[in-house]
């Protein structure tokens, strides 16, 4: 059976790609976003679009290979948990757009495999030094998304009215 694990995945596709009851996606957000203001942050130790949604590919990718091996390869200090606006102008926005989604495209596909019996295998997570399963990682992940997407909603208005 497969009936929450598909409820996670359908309200991840809502955060993402459709209109969740917040209402707005990332989606919606990234279209409002012009690439002139993709790498700017809002002020002084905030982070730009490109930073939060680089950010989360990261989360994306450390929780597709959590899913696949059980085994969180990173942890928050990693080098690429936070990138510099440098380094992903160099991608270009578009870039960092398609692999934000690309993630989630490949996390997605990993979990369709599995069914609900997953969600209460558990996992070793690196920095908390304690087991954790796998239904708690997915709910901390649609709060994560949820919460960066407000940061981003945020930093989009704040750069508008600066710029």
């Amino acid at each position: 059976m497969k009936h929450n694990l598909m409820q996670f995945i359908h309200q991840m596709d809502e955060i993402r790609l459709g209109k969740p009851w917040l209402g707005f996606s990332f989606k919606i957000l990234l279209s409002r976003c012009p690439e002139t203001k993709a790498f700017t942050s809002a002020g002084n130790n905030l982070f730009s679009p490109a930073q939060l949604l680089a950010h989360l590919t990261f989360w994306n990718r450390q929780i597709y290979t959590r899913v696949k091996t059980g085994i969180g390869p990173a942890s928050d200090s990693h080098t690429d948990n936070w990138p510099e606006n440098s380094k992903l102008k160099t991608q270009g926005w578009k870039e960092v757009i398609h692999e934000f989604d690309q993630a989630w495209v490949n996390l997605k596909t990993l979990l369709e495999t599995k069914d609900d019996t997953f969600l209460d295998t558990t996992y070793s997570d690196p920095d908390f030094k304690k087991e954790f399963s796998y239904r708690f990682l997915l709910e901390g992940m649609i709060q994560h998304e949820t919460y960066h997407m407000g940061q981003l909603a945020w930093a989009l208005k704040m750069n508008n009215e600066k710029h």
